[in-house]
């Protein structure tokens, strides 16, 4: 398991009392459902706009596409 540098930590404490982060966070849980109940049913494309837009407020690297071969897929 990774240990954590000092100014690492003092990151993690500096994010956990910052209210206006807490609040951002309490907002996007409640208006998640809200959002896909809008669009009834839900379309994979606004799904998938969700989650790279997500994806880049958490600040996370975009993996690579990879392409599946092959024509009978279920789910």
């Amino acid at each position: 398991m990774a240990h954590l540098s000092d100014e690492e930590k003092e990151e993690l404490i500096a994010s956990a009392l910052n209210i206006q982060l807490k609040n951002d966070f309490t907002e996007m849980r409640k208006r998640h459902y809200e959002y896909f109940k809008k669009i009834s049913p839900c379309d994979l494309d606004s799904y998938i706009k969700f989650l790279t837009s997500t994806n880049a407020f958490a600040n996370h690297a975009k993996k690579p596409l990879k392409l599946i071969d092959g024509d009978n897929f279920k789910l």
